[in-house]
């Protein structure tokens, strides 16, 4: 069996010898100071030692936000065993594959939530949380279809009774025409997981070892889920793994204008006959710009501007003196000089909190996805996916877990993530009018407004490798997409395997299997004499 390389281990070493970073360094290039790579130096010798007390490393980690993986944390037997559970559902599925729709045939769904989802006016409800795993076919015909808002289910001691603010989440995040369904997991005495409810789209009775499986993963995850997640109460500090605070001091006063903010310095003679490559849309805004402000400008020709436009050539700028060509070349060609960070402090990774005894009486909600990505001679590449966060605001989707156990003949993979914040300036900050510019370069990002419209605000957080048996934690507020790749071996078929646990809310109880009785209909034709209940339901057209 292939395995993703665990962890680098000269690098690891590497680190712990206290040998990192001693070598020639290379030119920085808008990226940090030697200040910045000393402290990050510094914070990897603490994830290493962390990674070798718990096998997690927090490959990154703002504030109360952080994204862990792992390559060894998933032992040899439950890797097989996930291999051998893909294989079962691939096999039981032969004749009726369900590809995932637009992703032609490429993207085969063993296990998805949006098959047989709960429909409202349509899918049966049962108010008690009742529907188990080895009873959840008794209960097929029963329960009543409901409309209009998300039906009230059992609320639990941790349910916020009060908002804060005046936000408001936009009707569109939410769906009342459907809901993915969580199984519910509860905790035995010895703090294992387990299924209290079947996991939708996957046979209860007919895949049992398949459920133990999932339960034994579960179990194994919920660890790289305390690191990765915080809780706000409404009154107190936040509770989280982590680093608590800012790299850096806060910025309060940043000008454009201001020449000590970037480098090199601003020379004329230097930057009016510099090799930077200006296009001919801003050689003919500045030629506009300072036509605008000569005392005796030369006429423009807009024929003439035409005629080099349809040639090639770069527009004529006649009314562009020395300085303005070295001012708008050096700003194009300068750099921001960075700030450095704080003192550097030891972080504490070790979470505060855990799933299994915080909500041990009333237990967790997931959703359950597993997936295979094949490729063939004919269809040898998987395009990159879109930008995302998981599911609807009714679906309360706090967090996912990726395992990758399977990777065969195709190139390397990666998610990528990003974050999207205010675009509006704190109060706090002094900058010119529209000129965020070196802001943006800071921070990464886009700032203001364009247009009359704010802009993206969106925060690149780089890229994180996906090979087989790695494990990836995360909250959902990380925007992300799956990289695109293709087949080694062009004349050979491959795929990528993984299963995806999503962690409802805790906090707060959405209705799951056990309040919707299974809706499958190929679950009953061959399981004996149709319910008469359930026979009405379909010949209404409440099921398929």
């Amino acid at each position: 069996m292939k395995r993703a390389s665990r962890v680098r281990m000269g690098l690891y070493a590497r680190i712990l010898q206290d040998k990192l970073g001693q070598g020639p360094r290379k030119p920085r290039d808008r990226i940090i100071t030697d200040a910045a790579f000393d402290y990050c130096v510094e914070e990897l010798r603490g994830k290493a030692m962390y990674f070798a007390q718990s096998g997690l490393i927090p490959t990154f980690d703002g504030p109360g936000n952080t994204i862990i993986k792992s390559d060894s944390f998933i032992d040899e037997n439950l890797h097989r065993d996930l291999n051998r559970a893909c294989y079962t559902l691939w096999k039981d599925q032969e004749g009726n594959v369900d590809w995932h729709p637009r992703s032609n045939d490429m993207v085969l769904n063993l296990i998805h939530p949006s098959m047989h989802n709960f429909i409202y006016d349509r899918s049966p409800f049962i108010q008690d949380e009742v529907v188990g795993v080895s009873n959840a076919l008794d209960f097929m015909g029963k329960g009543e279809p409901v409309g209009g808002q998300t039906p009230l289910v059992r609320e639990n001691e941790f349910r916020s009774k009060f908002g804060i603010g005046s936000g408001k989440v936009l009707p569109e995040y939410w769906s009342d025409k459907y809901q993915w369904l969580p199984a519910n997991v509860g905790f035995r005495e010895d703090g294992s997981a387990e299924f209290m409810s079947y996991v939708n789209n996957l046979h209860p009775t007919k895949f049992p070892e398949i459920y133990r499986t999932i339960e034994r993963l579960v179990d194994r995850v919920i660890p790289a889920w305390n690191h990765c997640l915080r809780e706000v109460p409404r009154f107190g500090d936040e509770t989280f793994a982590g680093t608590d605070k800012s790299r850096f001091e806060w910025i309060h006063e940043a000008f454009d204008e201001d020449d000590d903010l970037w480098t090199p310095e601003f020379d004329v003679k230097e930057f009016r006959h510099k090799d930077v490559e200006l296009t001919h849309q801003e050689l003919r805004d500045l030629e506009e710009e300072c036509y605008h402000d000569a005392e005796d400008p030369v006429e423009f020709d807009e024929d003439e501007y035409q005629r080099r436009m349809n040639e090639g050539l770069p527009p004529l700028t006649p009314n562009v003196d020395d300085e303005a060509m070295a001012e708008v070349k050096w700003v194009k060609y300068r750099d921001t000089i960075l700030p450095d960070p704080k003192p550097f402090e030891e972080v504490d990774y070790t979470p505060k909190q855990s799933l299994q005894e915080k909500f041990k009486k009333d237990g967790l909600q997931i959703i359950v996805k597993m997936v295979s990505i094949e490729l063939t001679p004919e269809k040898p590449e998987f395009s990159a996916g879109s930008w995302h966060l998981e599911g609807q605001m009714n679906e309360k989707i706090a967090a996912t877990v990726l395992y990758y156990f399977d990777s065969e003949n195709v190139t390397p993979s990666h998610l990528s993530f990003r974050m999207q914040t205010s675009s509006y300036l704190n109060d706090d900050i002094k900058a010119g009018q529209d000129g965020y510019n070196y802001l943006e370069r800071v921070y990464g990002t886009d700032l203001g407004a364009q247009g009359g419209f704010a802009r993206s605000c969106v925060q690149s957080y780089g890229d994180v490798g996906t090979p087989e048996g790695r494990l990836l934690a995360f909250p959902n507020v990380f925007q992300h997409r799956v990289s695109s790749f293709k087949l080694q071996d062009p004349t050979k078929t491959g795929h990528r395997r993984f299963i995806a646990f999503w962690l409802v809310d805790p906090h707060r109880r959405i209705l799951s299997t056990a309040n919707v009785p299974p809706q499958q209909k190929d679950w009953w034709t061959g399981s004996g004499e149709v319910p008469r209940a359930l026979w009405m339901l379909r010949k209404r057209g409440r099921i398929g």
